[in-house]
């Protein structure tokens, strides 16, 4: 649905050659980046909504999955706005639509479907076993945010409540999740910890929580399985999994120099984007790894966090600044696909 809302008074600027527009309630936002300017413009690929990447304030894709046809992804809005969603991608068509939450888009229209409350800083989406799709809340004033319970059809959301409430006074007096990443297995959040003398996972529950060292320094990259969470370090290559015991289970070790910039996990391999235009897959029975450069990207290299995701054991997507690009990770070729 979607319905006019009034917009900040906004004033436009001139930054290295990009146009940007500057809400006057979001100074606070980080702008958002202006190195690689081109020609595409956000609604130029796919149809749909259209969501304002190149302005304030920032927006972001946080976390997703593949289902039934559709890339699901979550999208925080920065700048302490009461904005959020999810929002589907056609894979055949690149048509985008807003399926929980609500958001201004590049016109100054809301798109919602007026079904629950919105998505303040949406950190991670998943789906249940049930049907239905958990999304992992954050505002950082709380201890590890909150989980809603999401209806796909509809998309009216159920708030389940606040997360390890009783940790911060609980054993080793635990310092607050960093958030460089965090993802949903079974009902509880996994999420990145990287504190002095404190470094691997927290697994953060209603009822409480549990810290679980990693074998390396972290921060950590994370993707959820239905049975376990598997870890990138960001800064070694450092490749693992933890189950819902708590078990680690270290796959590789450190390899290359640059810089683990997303994680995705398919049936035989799990997928690292490193640096600018390296994806390396590493073998989830053996640990070997392979590596292929990536051709440059349409509209120039990730800014900000890519993201990728699975769309078949011969199909990945990769999302670079709100725009969507089918993926071959045996050529590396690419197809941008919606922006």
């Amino acid at each position: 649905m979607t319905r006019p809302r009034p917009l900040p008074i906004a004033l436009c600027l001139a930054l290295a050659g990009c146009s940007i527009t500057l809400g006057l309630d979001d100074l606070s936002s980080e702008p958002p980046p202006c190195a690689e300017c081109s020609t595409l413009t956000p609604g130029s690929v796919g149809s749909g909504v259209v969501i304002p990447w190149d302005k304030l304030p920032r927006r972001e894709v946080v976390a997703g999955f593949v289902q039934t046809g559709r890339l699901i992804v979550g999208i925080r809005v920065h700048g302490g706005l009461d904005e959020g969603v999810v929002m589907s991608v056609d894979l055949g068509d690149g048509r985008r639509e807003i399926v929980a939450g609500w958001i201004n888009d590049a016109y100054g229209a809301v798109h919602t479907p007026d079904t629950g409350p919105p998505l303040v800083d949406v950190r991670c989406v998943r789906p249940t076993a049930k049907g239905t799709w958990l999304a992992h809340l954050w505002q950082g004033f709380d201890f590890a945010g909150r989980l809603m319970e999401i209806e796909p059809s509809s998309g009216a959301s159920t708030d389940l409540g606040p997360l390890g409430e009783t940790c911060p006074s609980g054993p080793g007096a635990w310092s607050w999740p960093d958030l460089e990443d965090s993802t949903i297995a079974g009902q509880a959040v996994f999420a990145s910890w990287d504190a002095t003398d404190l470094s691997g996972v927290g697994h953060l529950a209603k009822g409480g929580c549990d810290f679980v060292p990693l074998p390396s320094e972290g921060p950590f990259l994370l993707h959820g399985e239905a049975d376990a969470v598997w870890y990138a370090d960001a800064k070694s290559g450092v490749v693992g999994s933890v189950d819902l015991a708590f078990k680690v289970k270290p796959l590789s070790a450190a390899a290359g120099d640059s810089a683990v910039r997303a994680i995705t996990v398919s049936t035989t391999h799990v997928y690292l984007y490193r640096g600018e235009s390296a994806l390396e897959a590493v073998e989830r029975t053996t640990g070997v790894r392979h590596s292929v450069t990536l051709p440059a990207l349409q509209g120039g290299p990730p800014s900000e966090s890519p993201h990728l995701f699975v769309e078949s054991d011969s199909k990945l997507l990769l999302e670079a600044d709100g725009r969507f690009f089918r993926l071959d990770p045996n050529s590396g070729a690419t197809q941008l696909i919606s922006y």
